[in-house]
């Protein structure tokens, strides 16, 4: 029975050795992944900065001194609600990822960590 006892232990021992070390490379992957992340988040906004300088608001056709100034208004209403929605989108992915729960095995949290910016909501 010693004998038994000694190779269960030998064997939590190395089990446990194992669990540190994956746990250890857990936690460096989730860093890693944690700056990758902010790199898109920072590449995302450096996009989204150039295709709003690349569109022409199409406010040129319009006549009327009075539609052309609410038309611009409405336009930087718009970015601005974009801007702020990305904001709080980034915010809260970052909470989920930076939490530790297993967001990639949830596929609702998967799909908000890693979720373009979803143009739908603003058309």
């Amino acid at each position: 029975m010693i004998n038994e006892r000694d190779i269960l232990a030998m064997l939590q021992s190395s089990m446990a050795e194992d669990l540190s070390a994956t746990t250890a490379k857990l936690a460096s992957t989730e860093q890693s992944l944690n700056a990758i992340n902010r790199k898109n988040q920072k590449l995302a906004h450096t996009l989204f900065a150039l295709i709003d300088q690349t569109q022409q608001p199409g406010i040129e056709e319009v006549d009327d001194p009075m539609v052309r100034t609410r038309i611009e208004t409405l336009e930087t209403e718009v970015r601005e609600s974009k801007r702020l929605w990305r904001i709080t989108k980034s915010i809260v992915a970052n909470v989920v990822v930076g939490s530790g729960i297993g967001w990639a095995q949830d596929e609702a949290l998967q799909e908000l960590v890693l979720d373009d910016e979803d143009e739908d909501a603003f058309g």
